[in-house]
C-alpha cells in the first residue's frame, strides 16, 4: 500500500493543477486600450474566489516546494510595476491574505515618463484634436497615418485592440505605432516618442495615473510578506529583438538593480510581452545564467512542477466580476 502511495504521490507531480494568473494593473480608467486594468471591486471579488477555490502561492514559494499541495494551486503574478501594484493592489492583497508576485520594470522605478504604450495613448488616442497627418522614420522607414479625428467617439465607446470592428484612424495609428515600436532598443523608441510630443504639442511628463513604483513604494512592497519582487528587465524590451549582449545587459543589471534596491535576492523574471516570439533559446540559457529559479511566459497553459521552470505559461485576467472570474477559471483549469 505505501509502494503505491509513493507512485501515486510522484505522478501526482506531472498532473498540471497550478494556474499562473497574470495582471498589470489594479485600478479605474478612462482608456484601457491593452486592456491592462481591473478595477479594485473587481479585483477583491476574483481575490475573493481565488480563496475560496485554491491554495494561493508566490510564485518562488511553488518553484522551490519539495512535497506536492494536495490542492490545486494557483499564483498570482504582476508585470511591469505599475504604482497602482502598491497603493491600490497591496492592500486588498492584504485585506485577503493573499499572497503575489511582483515583476517590475527595473528601469522605470521613480521614472516620471510613461511606458510607451501608455505614451502612445496620451498622444494619439486622447487628445481632442492632432495635426491631420502623421510621418515618422522608424528604423530608416518613412511611414504615414491620418490622425485628424477627434478622439471624443473612440474613448466613449471603450475601445481596445482586441475588438474585432474596424478601426477609426486614429486607432490605426495606434495600434501601427504599437508593432513598431515594441521591436526597436530604447533609444530609437525615446527618439520617435520626442518627435511624437513634439508633433501633438503634449509634453513627455507622464500622468499621475499611469506612473511607476517610486523607490520607497517598491521597498513597502517587498518589505510585505505577502509579495515577492521579481524582475522584468530594465526597460521592456522585446528581448528576441536585441542582439545577445543587450539581452544578457537588460536581465544582468535588472536583476542586480531590484536587489540592490530591496535588499534581498531576486528569484523569479517574467518575459517582456511574453508571447513565444518575445524570447528565444538564448534567452532562457541568460536567464537561467544569471540565477533565476523560474521565468514566466505570458501565452496561457496549466503547470505542475514537472513543468520547464524557465517557460512556465500564465492566463491573462481582465476586468472580469468574480462569477465569471471563477466560470472562466474553471475553464481553465479543465484545458
Amino acid at each position: 500500500m505505501r509502494g503505491i502511495r509513493r507512485v501515486q504521490r510522484w505522478l501526482r507531480q506531472f498532473r498540471p493543477t497550478t494556474l499562473i494568473l497574470c495582471y498589470h494593473r489594479v485600478t479605474e480608467l478612462e482608456s484601457d486600450p491593452h486592456l491592462l486594468s481591473v478595477t479594485p471591486q473587481n479585483f477583491r471579488e476574483q481575490l475573493q474566489v481565488l480563496k475560496r477555490l485554491y491554495r494561493v502561492a508566490r510564485l518562488q514559494d511553488w518553484a522551490s516546494e519539495q512535497t506536492i499541495a494536495a490542492r490545486p494551486t494557483v499564483i498570482v503574478t504582476f508585470d511591469d510595476g505599475y504604482a497602482d501594484n502598491f497603493d491600490k493592489a497591496l492592500p486588498l492583497l492584504q485585506e485577503a491574505e493573499c499572497p503575489a508576485t511582483i515583476f517590475v520594470t527595473a528601469g522605470k522605478i521613480g521614472d516620471n515618463r510613461e511606458f510607451w504604450w501608455d505614451e502612445l495613448d496620451r498622444v494619439i488616442l486622447e487628445p481632442a484634436h492632432l495635426p491631420e497627418e502623421l510621418s515618422l522614420s522608424i528604423r530608416g522607414h518613412d511611414h504615414y497615418w491620418n490622425t485628424a479625428a477627434t478622439c471624443d467617439r473612440q474613448r466613449r465607446d471603450g475601445w481596445h485592440v482586441l475588438l474585432e470592428q474596424k478601426a477609426t484612424p486614429r486607432q490605426a495609428a495606434y495600434v501601427g505605432l504599437c508593432h513598431l515600436l515594441k521591436v526597436i532598443d530604447e533609444v530609437e523608441r525615446s527618439r520617435v516618442l520626442d518627435e511624437l510630443c513634439t508633433w501633438a504639442g503634449v509634453e513627455r511628463l507622464g500622468r499621475s495615473s499611469h506612473r511607476s513604483l517610486t523607490a520607497p513604494e517598491l521597498c513597502s512592497l517587498a518589505a510585505s510578506e505577502l509579495i515577492e519582487i521579481g524582475s522584468h528587465t530594465i526597460t521592456h524590451p522585446q528581448l528576441s529583438s536585441l542582439p545577445a549582449s543587450a539581452q544578457q545587459f537588460e536581465i544582468e543589471k535588472s536583476k542586480a538593480m531590484l536587489e540592490s534596491s530591496i535588499g534581498r535576492p531576486v528569484h523569479s523574471f517574467s518575459y517582456p510581452f511574453g508571447g513565444v516570439n518575445d524570447y528565444n533559446l538564448d534567452t532562457i540559457r541568460m536567464v537561467r545564467n544569471a540565477g533565476f529559479h523560474c521565468a514566466c511566459a505570458s501565452y496561457p497553459g496549466l503547470s505542475s512542477h514537472a513543468t520547464e521552470r524557465y517557460q512556465l505559461p500564465r492566463f491573462v485576467v481582465r476586468n472580469w466580476g468574480g462569477d465569471y472570474f471563477a466560470k472562466t477559471l474553471k475553464c481553465w483549469a479543465a484545458s
